[in-house]
C-alpha cells in the first residue's frame, strides 16, 4: 500500500493506492488506484476530488510508474468540462 498517495479526506476523497511489481516488464512496478467519489451534496465536491487526484497522479508521474485507476467516480465524462465550471 502506498500511504503517501492514500490520503483520506472524509466524505470527499477516500482513495486506496497499491503498488504491484511486474516481473514481465523488466521488474517495473505499477500503481493501482481504487477511488470513490460521493455524488450527493454536500459531499459531491468534484473540485476537491479532482485536486486530490491530480496531486497523487503528478507524484506518481514523477516516479515514472504507470497507474491504473479503478472505482466509482460518479463523474459524467461527457459533461466533464461543464461540471468543473
Amino acid at each position: 500500500m502506498r500511504q503517501e498517495f492514500s490520503v483520506f479526506v472524509s466524505h470527499v476523497y477516500p482513495p486506496l493506492f497499491v503498488e504491484i511489481g511486474n516481473a514481465h516488464i523488466g521488474n517495473k512496478s505499477s500503481i493501482i488506484a481504487i477511488l470513490y467519489r460521493p455524488n450527493t451534496p454536500p459531499l459531491a465536491d468534484i473540485g476537491d476530488f479532482i485536486r486530490h487526484l491530480y496531486t497523487a497522479l503528478n507524484n506518481i508521474n514523477e516516479e515514472h510508474k504507470s497507474v491504473l485507476i479503478l472505482g466509482d467516480n460518479n463523474i459524467d465524462l461527457l459533461k466533464f468540462e461543464q461540471t468543473l465550471s
